[in-house]
This record gives C-alpha cells, sequence and structure tokens, in this order.
C-alpha cells in the first residue's frame, strides 16, 4: 500500500509529476507529495543498508577506524542515495563494488593514518570530477550513445567478473565464499533465479501468480529474499552467529569525529604528490562505474516495453552529476 496526494497522480502513460528546477534536467519530486511509500520499498532498504554495513569492517581493517565512526559515514553514504529520487534520476547507483579490491590495493600501498586517509579523499574527489565534468558537459550522454556495443559489453562482463572474484572468491577482508559456502551459494542461486529466471517473471508477468500474495510479495523484493536466505542458512549451517542483543536503542552519528579526523575540514588537503598518484585509480573506478550506468539505461530501456503505462526520463548527464554531488559531500 503506498500513501500519496491525490494532486500528484500520475494518468496513464505520463511521466510521475515533479517540480521542474530548470538546471541541469533536475526535477525535484519529494516524499508523499510526488511519490508514495512502499512497504515493499521500505523492506528492500532496511536490508540492503545491513548489507552496505558490511564495508563497516573494511573501513575498520584499513584505516584502523572505530566501529561507530565508520558507521557515521555509512549511514551519511547511504542517506545521499536519497538525492536520486528527489532530483528525478530513476536509477540509484550503488557502490562501485567490483573496484572495492583494486581500492584497497592503492590504499594498502599507502602508509596507515593521515596519508592514507588523505589518498582515499583525493582518489573520491578527483572520481566526483570526473562525474561532474561529462555531466556538465554532456559526454556522459554521448559516451554512452558511441561507445560500441562490444566495448560496453566488455566493460559489464570484466567488472561482474571483477567484483564476483574480488568480492566473494577472494575478498579481502577474510570473508567471502571460502568462509560461507553455504549461505552464499544458496542466497546467490537464489537471488540469480528470482531476477533472471524466464520463467518465473513470464509468470509474473502474465499474471499466473496473482492471488497468491506470498510468491507476488517475493517477486517484487528484488534481491532482497536471497539475502534472507543466505542469511537464515548461514544461523542454521553455523556459518553465521546468530544475532546478539546489546543494551542501547539508539545510535548517534558521530559527524564532528567524523569531519576532523577523517575530512578536508579537519586533515586539509592532500598534497600534490598524492593527487598525482590517485589519478589512474580514479579512472579506472569510473570506467567500472560507466558499466553500471551502461547497465541501468539498459535495463530502464527494456523495463520500459512492458509499463507502457509511465513515462521515464532518464539522462545520464544528470545521473553523473548527482553522482559527483553525492560522491564529493563525503569528504
Amino acid at each position: 500500500m503506498a500513501f500519496m496526494l491525490p494532486t500528484a497522480r500520475r494518468k496513464d502513460g505520463e511521466e510521475t509529476p515533479y517540480i521542474p528546477l530548470k538546471i541541469f534536467n533536475f526535477k525535484l519530486r519529494l516524499p508523499f507529495v510526488h511519490w508514495g511509500i512502499e512497504g515493499s520499498e521500505i523492506l528492500q532498504a532496511m536490508v540492503m543498508f545491513v548489507t552496505a554495513m558490511g564495508v563497516i569492517q573494511v573501513m575498520k581493517d584499513v584505516f584502523n577506524m572505530p566501529f561507530e565512526l565508520a558507521m557515521t559515514i555509512v549511514a551519511f553514504h547511504e542517506l545521499m542515495y536519497c538525492l536520486h529520487q528527489l532530483l528525478g534520476d530513476p536509477t540509484v547507483p550503488g557502490w562501485i563494488t567490483p573496484a572495492l579490491p583494486l581500492v584497497i590495493a592503492y590504499l594498502s600501498a599507502v602508509t596507515v593514518g593521515t596519508d592514507r586517509i588523505e589518498a582515499l579523499i583525493a582518489l573520491q574527489v578527483i572520481l566526483g570530477l570526473i562525474y561532474l565534468i561529462l555531466g556538465v558537459t554532456g559526454l556522459a550522454k554521448k559516451m554512452i550513445e558511441y561507445t560500441p556495443k562490444a566495448i560496453q559489453s566488455g566493460v559489464l562482463l570484466g567488472a561482474g567478473v571483477s567484483g564476483l572474484i574480488g568480492t566473494y572468491v577472494f575478498a579481502p577482508t577474510g570473508t567471502g565464499l571460502m568462509k560461507y559456502p553455504l549461505s552464499i551459494t544458496v542466497g546467490g542461486l537464489l537471488a540469480l533465479y528470482l531476477i533472471y529466471s524466464k520463467g518465473f517473471t513470464e509468470k509474473v508477468r502474465s499474471g499466473q501468480m496473482d492471488g497468491k500474495k506470498f510468491l507476488m510479495t517475493v517477486a517484487n523484493l528484488g534481491i532482497v529474499p536471497g539475502i534472507a536466505a543466505g542469511i537464515i542458512v548461514g544461523w542454521i549451517s553455523g556459518e553465521l552467529p546468530l544475532p546478539v542483543m546489546k543494551s542501547g536503542l539508539f545510535f548517534i552519528p558521530q559527524f564532528s569525529e567524523v569531519l576532523n579526523n577523517y575530512s578536508v575540514v579537519g586533515l586539509g588537503m592532500p598534497s600534490t604528490q598524492i593527487w598525482l598518484a590517485a589519478i589512474p585509480m580514479a579512472l579506472v573506478a569510473y570506467i567500472i562505474a560507466f558499466g553500471n550506468i551502461i547497465l541501468g539505461e539498459t535495463v530502464l530501456r527494456e523495463a520500459s516495453a512492458y509499463r507502457p503505462d509511465e513515462k521515464i526520463d532518464s539522462d545520464p548527464n544528470r545521473l553523473n552529476i548527482i553522482c559527483a554531488i553525492r560522491n564529493n559531500q563525503r569528504y
């Protein structure tokens, strides 16, 4: 059930209402005004936020960062995803997961402490500038239009293989497939079936599952059922410990500590040498992110054939600008 004001209802075949901002094709859409709140989306957001918390351990390992500070950074990062919905973009690029092993290798070559933090700051700022330049100049859209399909396919395939090997098979933090074989295998296979099984998706689209509330709920939750199945199997098999409840109902973000110790506000700007060293890694990260953008455009284009009731405005230039804002606000 979604809650939405009647004045914001979309007419069949038209675009969802918005407030034009007349800059960079931004289209302001406010919650409860221009779009409603879906129960399935809330559940997905809760589960996906928990999965994003996995990077907390990476931050602790790479930067010797306390849990509370790492949690503050992750929470702020996840909040920034809302910029896409607020400014009218239909896709929300997440972590550049396939680049994670490469970024960790890049940071591992830098001395632990201020130098390593500044190396990451330089990397993220340069990556944000790449997003911004390509978006403002309109080159982002042209890159997608003129890049040969063979190269696009290679970027997508390479990013997928890199993410699979680096994150699950040879995970740098000691997690991965070798440590959690049953959990990852069961959860991964279920997610692949629900998302890519032609038979399952055809049954959903043809209405064969109408009236089957549980199956329709599962179908609407994306990869969440796969994640949930992996967690449950992990608990049963003993690969994952059961959750332990601790005192304290609320987590209080420690923004002042983060600003003073892990941002340019407290540390100042990195040296020229650090900036130069970060450029190659930033370019590699954007190439991998470019694969995510191509994937998003492809999914939207194919989905439009099944959803003629809504017009979707996808603008790669706007997407890049929002990513630039989101990327640089963290530093």
